[in-house]
């Protein structure tokens, strides 16, 4: 029967096992010694972090900066033929200086959703798109609706007076250091503000989004070479399994927890945030080898310069 302690407390049991001690301050001297040594040592499914690292990405993904440094600053050039800002952009100018009339519920308008599928469409025609059939409401265009709601969270835009307008906020942004600070912005709302699990049919699993760091250091490590899209979920389920103990009993068409998990972060990390931001692209090819039509395709990934622009390790 395996043990059931922590695998350092293991570790610190059989080293100690061939140790001597005259007093319980050099037993406390030598624990502490083995234990730092622990804590700076990257176990393999950690990618290169070790665990004292690894706590900061968790904890601390904006104040690390011995590890990383988030970039307040990135070209606007660099960034606006982006999925999520080429849309930000159609926003602010259908916004422009009058404002736009939202719907009863608080919407978006019909006619403003119904424009821009088909250039977004056009323009972003290699990745996939997140609606089927007619736009009837601002929901029925997911990426749209995903800009309007983080632009609100952001305080880029906000409703006065029976309108969207553009906040002063926003307007500083746009002017200040010729827009260079808007993009980080954004990207810093979506990470801290927004839910990535917003409409996508998932269990909450909010620990997909607090790890977002340690998905961004893999993509920083691995992403110049394309890789297939499972080799990221089986990374983030290597370091994290206990994730699996939130898949909750229910009627999914997956019945490995393991499945579930890899679903949902590649949904939420890899497609709906690293390809929509621009950090990374998702690369379709067809799977003649599956029988499931959940399987039809093989996707590989790779990152952008815009990754390491955002995040200097």
């Amino acid at each position: 029967m395996s043990s059931s302690k922590h695998p350092v407390a293991q570790a610190l049991e059989e080293a100690l096992q061939n140790q001597s001690f005259d007093t319980l301050e050099e037993l406390q001297a030598f624990a502490q010694a083995f234990m730092n040594q622990q804590n700076h040592q990257a176990p393999e499914e950690f990618h290169g972090l070790s665990p004292e690292q690894m706590h900061k990405v968790l904890h601390m993904p904006f104040d690390c900066p011995e590890l990383v440094e988030f970039q307040d600053r990135v070209p606007l050039a660099d960034c606006q033929d982006t999925p999520f800002f080429w849309l930000f952009a159609q926003l602010i100018e259908a916004i422009g200086e009058k404002g736009l009339k939202p719907t009863a519920t608080g919407n978006l308008p019909r006619n403003l959703c119904r424009s821009l599928v088909p250039l977004y469409r056009e323009k972003f025609s290699h990745m996939k798109h997140g609606w089927i059939g007619p736009i009837n409401t601002e929901a029925d265009f997911q990426e749209l609706n995903t800009v309007r709601v983080v632009a609100e969270l952001a305080g880029l835009i906000r409703k006065y007076k029976g309108k969207f307008i553009l906040s002063q906020k926003c307007r500083n942004l746009l002017t200040k250091h010729e827009g260079a600070e808007l993009y980080p912005f954004i990207l810093k709302t979506s990470l801290r503000k927004y839910n990535w699990g917003y409409q996508d049919g998932h269990a909450e699993f909010a620990f997909i989004q607090h790890s977002a760091l340690f998905s961004i250091y893999l993509l920083h490590k691995y992403g110049d070479t394309p890789r297939p899209i499972e080799f990221y979920s089986d990374a983030f389920l290597n370091a994290f399994p206990m994730i699996l103990h939130e898949v909750p009993p229910s009627d999914y068409h997956f019945n490995e927890p393991a499945e579930v998990i890899s679903r949902a972060y590649q949904l939420r990390v890899l497609d709906r945030f690293a390809s929509f931001m621009g950090l990374a692209q998702l690369h379709y090819a067809p799977n003649p080898d599956s029988t499931s039509y959940m399987d039809k395709e093989l996707v590989t990934v790779t990152k952008t310069p815009l990754l390491d622009q955002c995040w200097k390790f």
